[in-house]
C-alpha cells in the first residue's frame, strides 16, 4: 500500500511484484564496492517501481538463442548462459544516487556481444543499436557544447595522422583519461591491456597520443583526469532508463546493455529515433551517432 501511494502514474500490481521480488532492484554500494543500506526517498520508490515493472514485462517475454548460435560460435560457447536469468537491479557507486545507476543483471548483459548477435525475442530476431562515444558527448553535454559544434568528423575518439588500425588505443586512452586522475595511471595501464593482448602499442608514443586527444577536448578539460566516469554512468542511466520505461509502457520489449539497446528488428527505427529524442528530452545537447551493434 505504501508503495503504490507514493507513486503516481505507475500502477504497481501483485503479479508484478511477485514476479519480480526475488532481487532488489535498487542497489548502492561504497566506495570499496560494498552493498550498503539506504533510505527510501519518493524518487527512489518510483526508480524501483520503474524496473519491477521493466522485468515483470520482460518475465512475460521471451527470450532466447537461435538454434544457429552455437554452430557459428562453436560447440560450447552457450553452455555457461542462464536463459532464465532475466530480471534487471541497478547499482549506485561510492554512497551517491549521483554516480553509477546502470543496469545489470540478465544473461544477455554480461554475454559476449557475438552472443547477443543471435538473441531472439518472442521467436523473432533482433537488432542492437548503441551510442557512439557515449561518455565524450555526455561531458561535451554538461558543460553545455556540442562537439559537432566543433569537429565534423563524427568521431571524438580520431586523431590526424593516425589511422583506423589505432582507433581501439585512442578510444581507451581518452576514456581512462576521464576516469583515472594522473597521466602516469593512463600510460601504466594502456601497457598493461597492451600485454594482455587487447591491442598493439608497438611504435606508439601513447603520451603524445594522449596529450593530443586532450588538446583536442580542451573545452572539456574540467573533465580531464576527474574520475568522471562513474558520474557520466549515472547520466547515461537516466537516458537508459527513460529508453526502456517508453517501449515499456509500449508493450515493445527491449533489453538494455548500458549504452546500447536490442530490440525486434521490426522495431528499429522507432528504437533510433526514440534514443535520438532521448538525449534531447534529458535534455543533453551534443548528440552521439547511433550505430549497429
Amino acid at each position: 500500500a505504501e508503495i503504490t501511494q507514493l507513486v503516481s502514474g505507475w500502477p504497481l500490481t501483485r503479479d508484478m511484484v511477485l514476479a519480480t521480488t526475488q532481487i532488489e532492484p535498487i542497489r548502492l554500494k561504497d566506495s570499496d564496492k560494498y552493498l550498503i543500506d539506504y533510505k527510501d526517498t519518493q524518487d527512489i520508490v518510483i526508480m524501483r517501481e520503474k524496473v519491477y515493472s521493466y522485468n515483470y514485462a520482460l518475465s512475460r517475454a521471451d527470450i532466447s538463442i537461435s538454434e544457429q548460435a552455437e554452430f557459428h560460435l562453436g560447440e560450447g560457447a552457450l553452455k555457461s548462459i542462464d536463459l532464465s536469468s532475466k530480471s534487471y537491479y541497478r547499482v549506485f557507486n561510492n554512497g551517491s544516487w549521483e554516480q553509477g545507476g546502470r543496469f545489470y543483471g540478465p544473461w544477455w548483459v554480461f554475454c559476449e556481444r557475438e552472443v547477443r548477435d543471435h538473441i531472439l525475442i518472442n521467436g523473432n530476431e533482433t537488432v542492437g543499436l548503441d551510442y557512439s562515444a557515449t561518455n565524450i558527448h555526455l561531458a561535451y553535454s554538461l558543460v553545455g557544447k556540442r562537439y559537432d559544434s566543433y569537429y565534423n568528423d563524427g568521431d571524438p575518439y580520431s586523431l590526424l595522422d593516425y589511422g583506423p588500425e589505432t582507433r581501439g588505443v585512442r578510444k581507451k586512452c581518452l576514456l581512462l583519461a576521464l576516469n583515472m586522475k594522473k597521466e602516469s595511471s593512463v600510460i601504466k595501464k594502456i601497457g598493461e591491456l597492451a600485454r594482455e593482448g587487447e591491442f598493439d602499442i608497438e611504435g606508439l608514443d601513447i603520451r603524445q597520443i594522449l596529450r593530443d586527444l586532450l588538446d583536442k577536448h580542451n573545452r572539456i578539460d574540467e573533465y580531464h583526469y576527474s574520475g568522471c566516469s562513474s558520474k557520466l554512468a549515472n547520466v547515461e542511466s537516466k537516458v537508459a532508463e527513460y529508453v526502456v520505461t517508453h517501449f515499456t509502457q509500449l508493450g515493445i520489449p527491449i533489453l538494455s546493455v548500458h549504452d546500447g539497446f536490442y530490440v525486434e528488428v521490426q522495431h528499429e527505427i522507432a528504437l533510433h529515433d526514440f534514443m535520438i529524442q532521448a538525449f534531447s528530452d534529458y535534455p543533453l545537447c551534443s548528440i552521439p551517432n547511433i550505430k549497429i551493434e
